[in-house]
């Protein structure tokens, strides 16, 4: 019996390690032995642990072993977004959502329609965003939404243990159920009530609560009691979909499915008002409603702000609550300087405020010009609320009005401060020096985030360049565990635990999948050693994204790629040249323009280190789809397709649009597409042309 037990629990750790590394069709690596594992040997163990320990939960939970791709991450196809806002004062809010109406009825042509039926509206759940993926009934991955709407964190062993979530679906269907997951406030009190009587940290609020719980990537079962919920508010990729807009998704999701959707009605500006003022008595954190598009089709047509995947969808907008308002003194100021150089002014309070179930001691105070027309110095009151829940900032000046005197030189090199106007004809302050220690920092961290370097603090960033180990992004890949050890003077027999986080800082730089899941001193050293041998592949768009150039940001980065389709000829081009790219403007240019040639010598060292590619080419590229209605292995499949020929597909047909592909009940692309004389493609003509 001892014997089955020890085997049993060898056979569990080492299905769970390979469920993590396994690739469906390839071979794996056993954690001990380093020989490969193959297929086969892989369902031999799982039936020897199903002989000898029957009720092991590893056989019970959904794993990475059950989809195409590597464990922890999950890549969201299409990508998940985030949706504009209507923000601000009520005028401001009424107008953004009055634009948004207009633009949506001159584009669908609603005119002609009843406007009643054309715009239906839901609560925001303020909760974690989840994508949930079936396949054949089962669930087999779950990921979080991430910043890029791509690459999300794979909480796929979590998901299981949240109310709300069925494991098997009662339809052998294939479809992804998008959603938030939340802590109902009855149950948060409880739960935080538990934690203080215990004497432990307690939470600030259900969202952040909600957010920890899902995480708990080493030990999932924690998060079975932390007792969250889950609701969906939509579901994509079912190939040939009963339903044609949101109510009736809504209705068939909940009967057919039976998962809790978010409840969804058609739009009435009054109800505005009433919702907001009923969010308090609800169970669950609501920050606002979703407006949208009610048919389906037309939301499709209406494609994404800026033609990329990865933007805001134009067929919805959240219309967000008022803000929660708290009045503040102010007894000091603190200048904080940007990558750019940037000045902001943050106000630190006599006391704290509570906003939105979290203490708030600062907020920020925008920028010179702000703080000089609204007269706010130390001993002004002020209005501050919440941007969204998550930064406070000055919203008005309460009374008090009074001088601010402002240093002439930066507060971190000295270096003498010039006041700038914006387009906008505001004025700040800005440090001149690009070797300011700040704005270095600053740089390195918005390197790091941009380029997908996850796990390394701005408190880290800030200790290593201050010890001079790293000054540009280059610096990062020639890091050393030795140098870390050196600059924390700890010796590592005394100290295993900070011993290991000076590998992992190092093995997070080079993006080793997972590095906290490595036990072995040895094996993470060898991971690291492997990684630092190879070159980091990275979109170019993202690429020229991450470097930092002022008012170049990824949409730029990516017309960029498109245009030149080379790292050298966005270095070489001309002002002129630069100015003829979409999303480029002249001001632009000039920036891009002067930054290759003051900062040559820095893309020259990462491209040492960093290989910028350029996405797939093949006979379709240059050539850009629209798919429309349904297809037998679903759309996604063939977008795919093309894409993997170098072909682009987009969300909505315009002028720019070469085919649309059409399926079973095509809709409004299909209209779209007769009336511009755009050449129509069955799916067999697709399937010649690939």
């Amino acid at each position: 019996m001892t014997d089955l037990e020890r085997e049993a629990n060898d056979l569990e750790r080492i299905k769970r390690h390979l469920d993590n590394l396994y690739e469906q069709g390839e071979a794996c690596l056993h954690p001990d032995t380093k020989v490969t594992v193959s297929d086969p040997e892989y369902d031999i163990l799982v039936q020897r642990l199903v002989k000898i320990r029957p009720d092991s939960k590893e056989l019970k939970k959904p794993s990475s072993a059950d989809f195409d791709g590597p464990a922890r991450k999950v890549k969201h196809y299409p990508p998940m977004t985030s949706i504009s806002k209507a923000i601000g004062p009520l005028a401001e809010r009424e107008q953004s959502l009055k634009e948004w109406l207009e633009n949506n009825d001159t584009a669908l042509k609603y005119e002609e329609k009843k406007q009643g039926r054309n715009y239906v509206q839901a609560f925001k759940w303020d909760g974690v965003a989840v994508a949930i993926y079936y396949k054949d009934g089962k669930l087999i991955r779950a990921g979080l939404r991430p910043r890029d709407g791509i690459n999300g964190e794979d909480v796929t062993e979590n998901i299981q243990y949240v109310e709300g979530v069925p494991t098997t679906l009662p339809l052998n269907i294939s479809c992804c159920v998008r959603g938030e997951i939340v802590c109902k406030k009855s149950v948060f009190e409880k739960q935080n009530a538990a934690l203080a009587a215990k004497g432990e940290k307690t939470f600030a609020n259900p969202r952040n609560y909600a957010t920890g719980s899902i995480r708990q990537f080493k030990e999932p079962e924690i998060t079975k009691d932390r007792k969250l919920s889950f609701a969906a508010y939509s579901l994509v990729g079912l190939v040939n979909p009963p339903y044609k807009n949101e109510i009736e998704r809504a209705k068939w999701c909940a009967k057919t499915l039976g998962i809790t959707f978010v409840q969804v009605r058609p739009y009435r500006y009054d109800d505005l008002a009433m919702m907001e003022k009923l969010a308090p008595t609800l169970d669950y954190e609501v920050d606002g409603v979703v407006i949208s598009v009610s048919e389906l089709e037309d939301q499709e047509q209406l494609g994404t702000h800026g033609n990329s995947p990865n933007g805001n969808p134009k067929g919805k907008i959240a219309w967000k609550f008022s803000e929660e308002i708290a009045i503040a003194r102010i007894k000091a100021f603190e200048l904080n300087v940007g990558r750019t150089g940037h000045v902001t002014p943050v106000l630190l309070f006599e006391t704290p405020v509570q906003l939105a179930g979290t203490t708030v001691t600062c907020c920020t105070g925008h920028n010179y010009g702000y703080i000089n027309e609204n007269e706010i110095g130390v001993g002004t009151e002020i209005e501050v609320i919440k941007s969204g829940k998550i930064i406070p900032k000055c919203h008005k000046v309460v009374r008090g009005q009074a001088t601010y005197h402002w240093p002439k030189n930066c507060p971190t090199c000295a270096s003498t401060l010039s006041i700038r106007t914006g387009d906008d004809g505001k004025e700040s302050l800005f440090c001149p020096n690009d070797y300011c220690g700040e704005r270095a920092v600053a740089g390195l961290c918005h390197y790091l985030t941009t380029f997908g370097v996850k796990g390394l603090s701005d408190a880290t960033v800030s200790k290593l360049y201050e010890a001079k180990l790293v000054r540009s992004p280059a610096d990062f890949y020639g890091l050393q565990v030795a140098d870390l050890i050196k600059l924390d003077g700890e010796d590592p027999r005394n100290s295993k635990k900070e011993f290991r986080s000076q590998f992992l800082v190092v093995a997070r730089i080079h993006m080793i999948d997972a590095p906290d899941k490595i036990k072995g001193k040895q094996d993470l050293s060898d991971a690291i050693e492997r990684a630092a041998k190879q070159k980091h592949k990275v979109p170019l768009w993202q690429f020229i994204a991450s470097l930092g150039i002022p008012t170049a940001g990824k949409s730029a980065g990516r017309a960029l790629e498109g245009h030149f389709r080379s790292l050298d000829h966005i270095r070489s081009a001309t002002v002129q040249q630069l100015e003829e790219v979409e999303e480029v403007g002249e001001k632009t240019a000039q920036i891009l323009y002067d930054w290759f040639r003051r900062h040559g010598r820095l893309v020259d060292d990462l491209l040492q280190h960093v290989e910028p590619v350029l996405p797939k080419t093949g006979k379709l590229t240059g050539k850009t789809f629209v798919f429309t209605g349904g297809f037998p292995e679903g759309k996604e499949h063939w977008q795919k397709a093309v894409e993997n020929l170098g072909g682009k597909c987009g969300g909505s047909v315009s002028k720019k649009t070469d085919y649309v592909v059409v399926g079973t009940d095509a809709g409004s692309k299909q209209q779209k597409a007769q009336e511009l004389g755009i050449p129509q493609l069955s799916l067999d003509d697709l399937k010649k042309m690939l």
